[in-house]
């Protein structure tokens, strides 16, 4: 090996991270979406190619850990883009896995326990001291992302409607709402919603932000999405849970995404609901996603230097969340 490269792929961003053989970083840049469900397989090349030639590296004998979004949930999508990635850069080592396994990897330092994501989407992913690795939550945005960013975005447009024509009493969500739209009659959102929002997962995500305003000036409708929404992280956590098998140890549980750095809001909570089941460490996470998604291509392909490139990282470069 010459270098060690992690890709953490995203649906907008992929962040790259490249370390001598030390540990020791490189260098770190962001690039595009790689999500080949997005841009096709040689978009994604494309885009590697683009980032390798910005690190100016020899990718000659180089090792990288690439977690792809979404792998794993397309066989013979996922056995395309394999091959296609493979065959562009020949002489390089690559490990594939999904974006959010490598989540895992990085929260938990590739240690036994569970990592939740809790951001635009939510899911979970466990593995237990014999090396099982399964995952919770995250099937679809269409009937899952249960206590996600999204989730709470369309339980924004929910509750507006429940308080515009008088299922609920009207709160603070209301006129925020309204103010957010800016329509003169409640039904006009309708068609705003079909044509700006419903198509777009980030956007309809955004929408939790005006939740948030609202809880904040009182609307007991918004506090009660929010706790409902961290009954359902907890289960996504307690999903990975009962298929893994702890013992009577403590379960390492960490954490990543944006609603968990709304301590009162939703992080307390949510350690207080895992709590009432399950005996639970819950802490921030050990390394990043990049890190992760080395660590899984340093295990299959450098067993033996795991030990010592593991402890590097957590030594060196502790997780710093990004804001969100």
């Amino acid at each position: 090996m010459e270098l060690l490269i992690g890709i953490d792929g995203g649906g907008s961003k992929t962040k790259i991270q490249c370390y001598d053989l030390s540990g020791n970083m490189v260098q770190e840049i962001s690039v595009g979406t790689t999500d080949y469900h997005q841009i096709g397989v040689g978009g994604v090349v494309q885009t590697l190619k683009g980032a390798f030639g910005q690190l100016g590296v020899d990718l000659k004998n180089c090792l990288v850990g690439f977690g792809m979004p979404a792998f794993g949930e397309n066989i013979e999508g996922d056995k395309k883009a394999v091959s296609e990635i493979r065959s562009a850069f020949p002489n390089t080592r690559i490990s594939f896995e999904n974006d959010v396994y490598c989540a895992w990897a990085g929260a938990l330092a590739y240690s036994a326990g569970v990592a939740v994501v809790c951001g635009t989407g939510s899911m979970s992913v466990g593995c237990d001291k014999a090396g099982k690795l399964v995952r919770s939550g995250g099937w679809s945005e269409f009937f899952s992302d249960e206590g996600s960013g999204y989730w709470l975005g369309k339980k924004a447009l929910e509750l507006f409607a429940k308080q515009s024509d008088s299922r609920l009493p009207r709160g603070a969500l209301y006129a925020l709402m309204r103010e957010h739209f800016n329509v003169k009659e409640d039904i006009e959102v309708i068609g705003i919603v079909h044509s700006e929002y419903a198509s777009f997962r980030k956007k309809t995500a955004s929408l939790q932000a005006v939740l948030h305003e609202a809880f904040k000036r009182g609307d007991e409708t918004a506090a009660m999405a929010y706790r409902q929404a961290v009954e359902e992280v907890v289960l996504i956590v307690l999903g990975s849970v009962r298929q893994l098998d702890f013992g009577d140890d403590a379960v390492d549980i960490s954490y990543i995404g944006g609603l968990f750095n709304e301590e009162e809001l939703f992080l307390n909570p949510f350690k207080q609901g895992l709590n009432k089941h399950i005996k639970a460490n819950v802490f921030a996470p050990k390394l990043s996603p990049c890190h992760g998604a080395l660590l899984f291509a340093i295990d299959r392909y450098e067993r033996n230097k795991l030990d010592v490139l593991r402890e590097r990282f957590k030594s060196v470069y502790p997780y710093m969340a990004e804001e969100s």
